[in-house]
């Protein structure tokens, strides 16, 4: 699964990153609708708060040798 893509549901959600506030009000309140977004969500959600991922794109990481 890759971030923004639609799931092929008979309701397409899609996979999109959510903040820590958004997790944790959808573990008090106990409803994981909270965490369901329709690709119009998405869309909005991007105009408002603006790209969630885009600093994941442009990380850079040192990973340690495996030998």
């Amino acid at each position: 699964m890759s971030v923004y893509s639609l799931r092929a549901r008979e309701r397409p959600t899609v996979s999109t990153p959510v903040t820590w506030e958004e997790v944790r009000a959808c573990a008090e309140g106990g409803d994981p609708e909270l965490l369901v977004f329709t690709a119009r969500d998405v869309v909005a959600r991007v105009a408002e708060q603006g790209d969630l991922f885009a600093d994941a794109r442009s990380l850079v990481q040192s990973l340690p040798s495996l030998s």
